[in-house]
């Protein structure tokens, strides 16, 4: 998408090849394609790599291992999930989560959140940069869904400004509607009044577009 391909500008790297792991220090093209052959292709997963294992894979002698996981720490982290339910029979409210409270020894940077649905008309659901010197590790937002389609897939990503290789995707086909487990057959009337709302300002906000 044109979103990531921003990203990769700044990054001066694509997203999805062996080349982002050249981020690291001491990772060159050579490391880099050893590394991805043997199924590494981001810099979460070579975070999680032992230091062994790193030297084992690249011939090298400690402390070379320390000094790459070392470098791959400095790179932001995060943990995504989303849940959704249905306000009622026409609308469908997602919650987007992301923790970064596993990087906080990683430089502190923007991020960003994308969400939209998959297939021949693609609908851009949200996208939020959001500033993380201004925010706590864990941040919440929401989007509403009027009138969806049953199986449609969304995709929801969240990666980091001016990275790559630390791109979290989440996955989700939308349900058949379930009254017994929508809002409305549980929550308050306050609760749902907050939902109301951020349903009527998504759809003033397409009738403006």
């Amino acid at each position: 998408m044109f979103i990531c391909s921003c990203r990769e500008l700044a990054a001066k790297c694509g997203e999805h090849v062996p080349a982002l792991l050249q981020q690291i220090d001491g990772i060159g093209p050579k490391y880099s394609e050893l590394l991805w052959n043997h199924g590494i292709k981001s810099i979460a997963a070579l975070a999680k790599t032992s230091v062994r294992d790193i030297e084992y894979l690249l011939s090298r002698n400690p402390p070379f291992g320390t000094r790459v996981l070392a470098s791959a720490s400095l790179f932001p982290a995060y943990r995504l999930s989303v849940d959704s339910y249905w306000v009622d029979d026409r609308s469908i409210v997602f919650t987007i989560m992301v923790d970064g409270s596993n990087s906080d020894g990683a430089r502190q940077a923007p991020f960003s959140i994308l969400a939209y649905t998959e297939g021949k008309h693609m609908l851009l659901l949200k996208f939020e940069v959001v500033d993380v010197l201004s925010q706590s590790s864990y941040y919440e937002t929401q989007v509403g869904l009027c009138n969806p389609i049953p199986g449609t897939r969304v995709i929801v990503e969240a990666a980091p400004e001016m990275r790559v290789g630390c791109l979290q995707r989440f996955e989700a086909t939308i349900p058949d509607y379930d009254f017994a487990n929508s809002v409305s057959d549980s929550a308050t009337d306050v609760e749902l009044g907050i939902y109301d709302d951020l349903l009527e300002d998504l759809v003033a906000d397409s009738e403006l577009k």
